[in-house]
């Protein structure tokens, strides 16, 4: 799962390699990557069937079910 400060480690570690300046990691670069991170660990929980996915008008929703609510939705697809 997401892990803030190492991902604003990371990015202060690559502006140090590179010499950018200022090292610090802008709210911008942490927020995309914290973006990038959460659509993995979704895309990770759907596809180990632990979260269903479902569509709705405005893009998707997550939902958290037992083992047995699972199977019926497998079923159901």
């Amino acid at each position: 799962m997401i892990d803030v400060f190492n991902i604003i480690k990371e990015i202060n570690d690559k502006k140090v390699e590179a010499n950018i300046l200022p090292r610090s990691a802008s709210h911008n670069e942490i927020m995309e990557r914290i973006k990038k991170q959460a659509k993995e660990d979704i895309n990770n929980l759907v596809r180990e069937k632990k979260v269903l996915f479902h569509k709705t008008i405005n893009g998707l929703s997550f939902e958290v079910v037992d083992d047995e609510e699972m199977e019926k939705a497998k079923t159901s697809i």
